[in-house]
């Protein structure tokens, strides 16, 4: 689980260069709308910024879900199985089966669409299901307790702040006044570029977690996680 899967890392430098590519656009928008403020006025000038914004999050999370559960696919079958899955294939299945899900889901998608793919079970059914299987090992504390999330979503953190600091210091030596804006933009690019870049260790730990609730005695694992719901089983006594 400590490394991207083989042959994968082409893919997650498309999708960074992919999200680098919107990005340009969409600051590229931004400036074309706050050029427009003389002519449209300052409330539909916002407007046209909040509705860029919200497209930057919303397709920055697709692309993000989406090389996560692609990544997914590819580390659970090496973990149930020990198959080398092909990285298009897996992508063709996400693209195939699970775009839906991706672009309307949440946090709970990669896992989700993961066992969807697998089963070609429905959105809810598969959560239901899910969560059921990972009760059933007494693998729900485990999952509850675990920092992977919150390790993505400080590394997110810390490059949003490297790119503001970037970003504003170039701004205030070239254009003071846009200095504010140009901090907020250059942050939030910076915060979702590092999640999509992340997401593999996001994908891996949801295999890992799903492969183990579906079959605990398999020879591919070791005692960690039987170790760690043992202790937390103690620490709740």
């Amino acid at each position: 689980m400590d490394s991207p899967p083989d042959k994968t890392t082409i893919l997650v430098i498309l999708s960074i260069l992919t999200c680098t590519l919107y990005s340009c656009s969409l600051v590229s928008g931004i400036g074309g709308a706050t050029g427009t403020v003389t002519t449209t006025g300052a409330s539909l000038d916002a407007l046209f910024i909040l509705v860029i914004l919200l497209s930057l999050a919303w397709t920055m999370q697709v692309i993000k879900n989406t090389l996560q559960v692609t990544i997914a696919r590819i580390k659970y079958m090496h973990f149930a199985c020990g198959i080398d899955y092909d990285p298009r294939v897996a992508f063709h299945d996400t693209i195939k089966h699970s775009i839906g899900s991706v672009c309307v889901g949440s946090a709970l998608v990669p896992v989700l669409s993961l066992i969807r793919g697998v089963y070609n079970k429905g959105f809810v059914q598969a959560s239901m299901d899910t969560w059921e299987m990972f009760r059933r090992v007494g693998l729900e504390p485990v999952i509850d307790s675990d920092l992977t999330s919150s390790f993505c979503f400080l590394c997110g953190v810390a490059g949003g702040a490297i790119c503001t600091l970037v970003g504003g210091s170039w701004t205030l030596a070239v254009h003071k006044g846009y200095a504010t804006e140009v901090s907020i933009y250059a942050f939030l690019i910076g915060y979702f570029m590092c999640r999509v870049a992340m997401a593999w260790p996001q994908a891996c730990v949801s295999a890992y977690h799903v492969v183990y609730a579906e079959n605990p005695q398999n020879l591919r694992f070791d005692s960690t996680i039987p170790v760690r719901i043992q202790e937390l089983q103690r620490y709740r006594a």
